[in-house]
């Protein structure tokens, strides 16, 4: 009854009451089977403020995850409970490709990529039947993100170069620029730059 009490606390995410419920058991039930895995929810509890709340930092919960799995793989705690890592980087996915569309940066992008690196090496671990097709949409939704941030950022950079030619002076060679516009604008329209469709897209006709 005590040990479900501190797996309790921990899956609903109070991490301070479960640090302190994790030292009363170690001190009250210090030959329990069950001691062994401490480390591995101590750890959990000081990387999961920086996951799961929005004012934590999900690099810092990225490199919390990695150590958790890199010091208690062979943690018998880790095959009982690699659902709560599971979680975790799925919640650390989700804020990044979030971030990524927000920001257009491409390195939150790369660390959704690294998490799902570490999602697979847990997922086997699982047995659950969900697991792969889990693993597999948040693979999708990755691939999904990174496509909508190359589209935005193709856009973004179309409308700078299309400023750029109008305000461009007497005797600026503008082909370049325009070389440009068309391979971007491309870029968002997934097609090929060299496509007879695009001299014939409304759009791109009138930049």
């Amino acid at each position: 009854q005590r040990w479900k009490e501190v797996t309790d606390v921990v899956a609903e995410h109070k991490w301070n009451q479960a640090v302190r419920l994790l030292d009363k058991f170690e001190k009250d039930f210090p030959d329990d089977e069950r001691v062994p895995q401490i480390p591995f929810f101590r750890d959990l509890c000081e990387a999961g403020p920086e996951i799961y709340s929005t004012t934590g930092s999900a690099d810092r919960g990225l490199a919390g995850v990695k150590k958790i799995f890199q010091n208690h793989r062979d943690n018998p705690a880790y095959t009982q409970y690699c659902a709560d890592l599971y979680q975790a980087l799925t919640q650390l996915i989700d804020r990044f490709l979030g971030e990524a569309r927000k920001t257009l940066r491409p390195q939150a992008l790369a660390k959704a990529r690294e998490a799902h690196d570490l999602l697979n090496t847990v997922a086997q671990a699982m047995t659950e039947d969900w697991v792969p097709e889990r693993t597999q949409k948040m693979y999708a939704e990755i691939e999904r993100a990174e496509n909508e941030v190359r589209i935005a950022i193709a856009r973004q950079r179309v409308a700078e170069l299309a400023d750029q030619a109008k305000k461009a002076g007497p005797g600026v060679d503008l082909d370049p620029i325009y070389a440009e516009i068309r391979r971007q604008y491309a870029v968002f329209k997934g097609i090929s730059p060299t496509d007879p469709a695009l001299d014939a897209d409304s759009g791109f006709s009138s930049l």
